[in-house]
């Protein structure tokens, strides 16, 4: 797991870093509010691939706030309609990623809600995974991740801007 080799090495956590540096550069910021950040992913696999974390800094999904469900709610809505308007209606994969429960795997993961942190890829289905990505492992994405942001910026109606800083 990325996740723990990264804590192993910096002794904290990964997508707290990420997020922070996101926030910080803006290139692939698409929405953010003071619960939740949305940007499209640095390294994605699938074009328009965006990635939903909270801020704070929360292993489990099942953990949320309650205050945090409307935030969540009003950061899906607009990446979602962004990607709507922008890609013409795509269908799309959501994958909840929250912390394995440290009962049902080995020791290493007893201090799992220290280094994982929960989080949302949202990928729409725009190009096809064919003999080159299953036999290599390795993913052909057609755009930058800036770009891709900076496209959904665009029709997100989030205030962000859109073009270079």
């Amino acid at each position: 797991m990325g996740s723990l080799r990264y804590y192993k090495f910096k002794d904290r956590c990964l997508y707290c870093d990420i997020i922070q540096q996101e926030v910080r550069d803006r290139s692939r910021l698409i929405a953010e509010n003071e619960a939740f950040v949305a940007c499209c992913a640095y390294a994605g696999r699938f074009p328009f691939e965006v990635v939903v974390t909270p801020r704070v800094h929360n292993a489990q999904f099942e953990l949320i706030r309650p205050n945090e469900i409307a935030l969540l709610a009003e950061m899906l809505k607009s990446v979602l309609t962004a990607m709507e308007r922008c890609l013409e209606h795509p269908p799309m994969s959501f994958i909840f990623h929250s912390a394995p429960t440290p009962q049902a795997h080995r020791e290493e993961l007893a201090n799992v809600s220290k280094f994982y942190h929960w989080h949302i890829e949202i990928i729409p289905k725009l190009t096809k995974t064919a003999g080159f990505e299953w036999g290599s492992g390795f993913y052909i994405n057609p755009i930058l991740p800036e770009e891709a942001a900076k496209y959904l910026r665009e029709f997100c109606g989030c205030g962000l801007p859109t073009g270079p800083r």
